[in-house]
């Protein structure tokens, strides 16, 4: 018995330090839910919160009285510079390469009129000879037939004064078909004369070269590929953007855009918009326009390019805090002492203010409108700040 009553005491001492330790916990969780509590930033003050002291007479908020403006938004853009088509260079004529041009190479520029290559024109230029050779005995046996029936004709006038001379008689059949001869041999030297023009192989416009693989001696065929051409009047700017954007520059065709060539600091030049893409890309929801550079010759196909386009003119924009926004297109106003939701078409951003449509502002545009509020709601002005960009 004395055994037990020792044990006792023994475990009494662990039951008391286990309530002791309970205790002490509960205390530490309630001391820091008090000091968290006491740390919340005051919600009923101003400075940037939006929830503003709240009074009989309903919240009291900032406001601001925009004026209209005139805002010319401008969108900012890449593109890509592209060549509308490319040509092939096939010659018309076969035959036997002797000439070939120091600039049809990769990357030479060359301008309309300029020799590319040359075949060899000896088979065609005795193409020529002969079909000369065939004119003139075409031309010849025309001249006989014409004197011979001019002498039946006056043969038949002396022995038959009061008849008619009949068209076999006249070498009438005979002449046709002499004529014809001369026509056709005349049709196959035009013929030869044009192939042999076409062994010499020029540029049909001011073209940038591609590719070649032509060397001097080859033999190429007609409509043989020896290498691709882009005239340089065809080069423009592939530039994707979206919706919103070309929204903003509508109506975008004729409009003019900077062209930053090597970025901000580099060269300029200005394009026209001359297409818009007819769909819209499903993926990417993007459209592409295309501009035509004022000067392309010094465009790099590939190369990227910085764009600015300004749209049309807004006569009736408003400026507006970047606060104000409480949803990408909501503002919130005062209204006969009461709050009211404003849909806003946001037109660019200027001067870190947002640039709207012009809307009713009624009493004033809530700065800093609360996390929570209702339509309708009391609310009353406790300070109108100035416009901003107003002096």
């Amino acid at each position: 018995m004395l055994l037990r009553n020792l044990r006792m005491d023994k475990q009494k001492p662990r039951w008391v330090m286990g309530i002791l330790q309970l205790v002490f916990v509960v205390a530490v969780i309630a001391l820091a839910l008090f000091f968290s509590a006491a740390l919340k930033p005051d919600t009923n003050h101003s400075g940037g919160s939006r929830v503003s002291v709240t009074s009989d007479a309903g919240i009291s908020v900032s406001v601001t009285n925009p004026l209209p403006r005139q805002f010319t938004p401008q969108v900012r853009l890449n593109g890509i510079v592209t060549a509308r088509t490319q040509t092939s260079i096939v010659p018309q004529v076969g035959g036997q390469v002797i000439k070939v041009s120091d600039k049809f190479k990769q990357g030479a520029a060359l301008k309309k009129g300029q020799i590319l290559f040359k075949i060899d024109p000896s088979d065609y230029e005795l193409t020529v000879g002969q079909a000369q050779a065939n004119i003139s005995a075409a031309s010849s046996d025309l001249k006989v037939l014409e004197a011979e029936a001019k002498l039946a004709t006056q043969e038949w006038t002396e022995l038959f004064p009061n008849e008619q001379i009949s068209d076999l008689a006249a070498r009438k059949p005979q002449i046709a078909a002499a004529q014809a001869r001369l026509e056709g041999t005349i049709a196959i030297k035009q013929t030869a004369e044009l192939a042999l023009s076409r062994t010499t192989v020029r540029t049909f416009d001011d073209v940038k070269v591609l590719s070649t693989s032509l060397n001097k001696g080859q033999i190429v065929a007609p409509n043989q590929s020896v290498g691709q051409v882009f005239a340089i009047g065809n080069i423009e700017i592939s530039v994707p953007l979206s919706i919103n954007d070309l929204q903003t520059l509508m109506p975008v065709l004729d409009r003019n855009a900077t062209l930053l060539i090597n970025g901000d600091a580099g060269k300029t030049d200005i394009g026209k918009i001359v297409r818009v893409d007819a769909v819209v890309d499903q993926r990417t929801r993007l459209a592409n326009l295309f501009i035509r550079p004022n000067t392309p010759g010094h465009l790099t196909v590939g190369s990227f390019v910085n764009v600015l386009i300004d749209g049309p003119t807004q006569g009736n924009a408003i400026a507006i805090p970047q606060s104000a926004l409480s949803e990408r297109d909501k503002v919130w106003v005062v209204s006969n002492g009461a709050l009211s939701a404003r849909k806003v078409k946001r037109l660019g951003e200027l001067d870190g203010a947002v640039i709207v449509s012009g809307f009713d502002t009624a009493d004033g545009v809530l700065t800093f409108p609360p996390v929570e509020v209702i339509e309708g709601q009391k609310a009353t002005i406790r300070e109108t700040r100035r416009e901003i960009g107003s002096d």
